[in-house]
């Protein structure tokens, strides 16, 4: 009984494994900016942005951001890793984390000591960054 049970137990586990690989970054993928959550005290709740911008990951491990990574249209094309980690050279905090399911894209700064997180939304059709 105990060997069945670990059996499912482990088909569930590389099941499941399999549908977030599904969901990872699609090379070529774009994603368009659609909401932002970002506290300077207090709760914080996602709010649309008025905005225009969009990221586009691309088969080289590089992602490139419309308006920069680092605000003013600089560092616009830096590396990623498939494990969720977008690596910037902005001011120190260097490091993004993303998660993606299904059609949405949360990308947050661990360095932030409040919420910082940013939806972005899968998209086709897009224009490129910086077009």
């Amino acid at each position: 009984m105990r060997k069945i049970i670990l059996c499912c137990v482990a088909a569930f586990m590389l099941s499941s494994c399999e549908s977030l690989e599904s969901d990872k970054v699609k090379e070529g993928s774009s994603w368009k900016l659609i909401e932002k959550k970002v506290s300077i005290g207090g709760p914080a709740e996602f709010t649309p942005v008025s905005e225009s911008e969009y990221i586009q990951f691309l088969s080289n491990s590089e992602v490139i951001k419309s308006n920069g990574w680092c605000g003013e249209g600089r560092e616009r094309t830096v590396i990623y890793s498939k494990d969720g980690t977008i690596l910037t050279n902005c001011n120190g905090s260097g490091k993004l984390l993303f998660t993606i399911e299904k059609d949405i894209m949360i990308i947050r700064n661990p360095a932030c000591i409040e919420a910082c997180d940013y939806k972005y939304k899968k998209v086709s059709g897009a224009p490129a960054p910086g077009n």
